[in-house]
């Protein structure tokens, strides 16, 4: 905001509440000035934006499918998105807008139940599943909500969303059947009366993936059932353990690859994966992603951004160096935490063996500055600690799990001084941490703490090695017969994201562009495979040529040396008639 001015309405330009006392609200991505609206002049100003698109007719199923793409996502954006940062709605604003929405389809098409407008039925799930995303927004990270009244209405929501795309009698829909299946799935499994039927619309989900060749949607699925079996008919730490990370990182990386590392899905599920490295110890990993999620998150929606405002946070969770000084011995990995990982701000001071973040070394590592960590206070907000400090002797401090340590000074195992991992699994008997290493290929190592030090920074990534020139070569090669193909990849991730920005990924426009774009990635990637084989085939040719050819050229060599030696022989003997002739 400039200034110490108000806010204006950038619909009617008015400043303070609107005639029915509602103040105004922003609720996107926009900073300073920008964005500024009274609901009900938002909601005007899409109503009109939807009428003048004057497509109230009826159309047929062809039709649909050569109009979907340009009616479909330009009826709903405007409900959809703030029209100067081009982000969504959050929270009670997105929520208010996609109820007018609804109200607005059905007074337009009282038979909105019909089958016979076939664009109606697109619009009003687009409508639906907006609904079920606004929802999730009040709790981003967790997708589950404290209101009790959001979890019925987002359950209802569901149901009907699969009722309305069950209706779809039209080649090509069983796409919009599946991600139904998925929402009424994720409501039913928050319980143990229901998981089992979550589980059903789950694998009905994944056999819809499945039967149109949607294979990192169907490997989603799967995940998705694995986890939820891990809790409710398996050890319920399972969820919590490595194959439960292993999950989250799918779940991140399927959303990364699918729909690029900037998405809210993407970084949503980063912010979970962040969590559980963090849980379990793997710190490095997780400080290394979140550095790239926080700031990136922060340059594309903005600081006030819920999925912006966790990263910040977890991002100083994971840079402090959490320490405890002369503790009662035991392994530290099940002391109290919050659900994000933030330690529980101990009472007292170093006396009663509280925990402390290590700020830095001193004496050549001989002693750890310490402070305090990140607190909250009684409202349950981030405190900030304060900026006492103490320093002890790096001997009576025991590295809290997972803590980035360096090896030094080892004699037996020189090879692993300078190298870098994660401190877990504290034997206070032996004094030894088991460390795992960043670098995979080093097996993990108990080490006294004598021989570690606590890294602060942690240094830019290691760069791969580079390959050998053949290697290269090869590479090159191999690049160059998928140039095509990569071009083609390239342009369908571009029109993808387009179609997301524009109607969002939950639209019908959305999935069934996913569905033709992976079949189209597919056969892609099958005529570059032949292509390869052919090419492979063809410089096997060339070889077998080359050998014959230097074969024959050795031959015709042979013939040519022959050649000489009778030419030369032939004129000595001519020489030496003359001389005789002479005589």
């Amino acid at each position: 905001m400039s200034g110490d001015a108000s806010p204006s309405c950038w619909i009617c330009l008015e400043e303070g509440p609107d005639q029915l006392g509602k103040p105004i609200v922003r609720d996107c991505s926009c900073r300073g000035d920008a964005g500024f609206a009274h609901l009900s002049c938002l909601k005007e100003y899409a109503k009109r934006a939807s009428i003048e698109l004057n497509t109230d007719r009826l159309i047929d199923s062809e039709e649909l499918r050569n109009s979907a793409a340009s009616e479909v996502k330009k009826f709903t954006v405007a409900w959809q998105k703030c029209p100067f940062c081009h982000q969504r709605y959050e929270h009670e604003l997105a929520i208010e807008l996609v109820n007018s929405l609804l109200l607005f389809i059905e007074e337009k098409n009282p038979h909105t139940g019909s089958t016979d407008n076939k664009l109606y039925l697109f619009r009003y799930m687009d409508a639906l599943s907006m609904k079920i995303d606004a929802i999730r927004s009040m709790d981003p990270i967790h997708g589950k909500h404290k209101n009790p009244e959001l979890i019925v209405e987002g359950k209802r929501t569901a149901y009907k969303l699969l009722s309305v795309a069950q209706q779809m009698k039209m080649e090509g829909s069983q796409i919009l059947v599946a991600l139904p299946h998925v929402y009424v799935g994720d409501y039913e499994i928050e319980s143990k009366d229901s998981y089992k039927e979550g589980l059903k619309h789950y694998r009905k989900a994944r056999n819809i993936y499945k039967s149109i060749g949607d294979t990192a949607n169907e490997k989603l699925m799967e995940t998705k059932i694995a986890t939820t079996k891990s809790v409710y008919e398996g050890n319920r730490a399972t969820h919590k353990s490595e194959a439960g990370l292993e999950n989250d990182r799918d779940m991140y990386e399927h959303y990364a690859k699918r729909e690029g590392e900037h998405s809210l899905n993407a970084l949503n599920n980063g912010i979970k994966l962040v969590n559980t490295l963090h849980r379990l110890g793997h710190n490095i990993e997780g400080e290394r992603l979140v550095s790239k999620i926080a700031p990136m998150s922060v340059r594309i929606y903005g600081p006030e951004h819920d999925i912006s405002k966790w990263a910040v946070r977890v991002l100083k969770i994971l840079k402090q160096r959490p320490v405890s000084v002369q503790p009662q011995g035991g392994i530290f990995y099940n002391l109290p935490c919050e659900a994000d990982g933030t330690v529980v701000q101990p009472q007292g001071g170093i006396s009663k063996g509280g925990f402390f973040n290590a700020l830095r070394c001193e004496a050549d590592g001989d002693k750890y500055v310490l402070g305090w960590l990140l607190g909250k206070d009684a409202s349950g907000n981030d405190k900030e600690p304060n900026s006492e400090t103490f320093t002890v002797a790096s001997k009576d401090v025991v590295f809290y799990h997972g803590v980035p340590v360096v090896c030094h000074g080892l004699k037996n195992a020189a090879h692993l001084n300078g190298k870098m991992g994660d401190s877990r699994e504290y034997n206070s008997d032996t004094g030894r941490y088991c460390v795992y290493f960043e670098d995979k290929s080093l097996a993990p190592v108990r080490v006294k703490g004598d021989n570690l030090r606590i890294v602060f920074e942690l240094p830019a990534p290691a760069e791969e090695k580079e390959s050998s020139e053949e290697a290269s070569t090869d590479a090159g090669a191999q690049a160059e017969t998928r140039e095509g193909a990569t071009s083609k990849e390239a342009t369908g991730a571009l029109l993808l994201a387009e179609i997301e920005r524009r109607s969002g990924r939950n639209s019908a426009v959305y999935l069934l562009a996913a569905a033709a774009n992976a079949k189209l990635q597919a056969e892609w990637a099958e005529e570059a495979a032949k292509e390869a084989e052919e090419e492979t085939a063809t410089a096997t040719d060339d070889a077998r040529a080359d050998e014959a050819a230097a074969a024959l050229l050795a031959e015709l060599d042979l013939e040519e040396t022959e050649a000489r030696d009778s030419d030369k022989r032939k004129g000595k003997k001519k020489k030496k008639g003359k001389k005789n002739r002479k005589k």
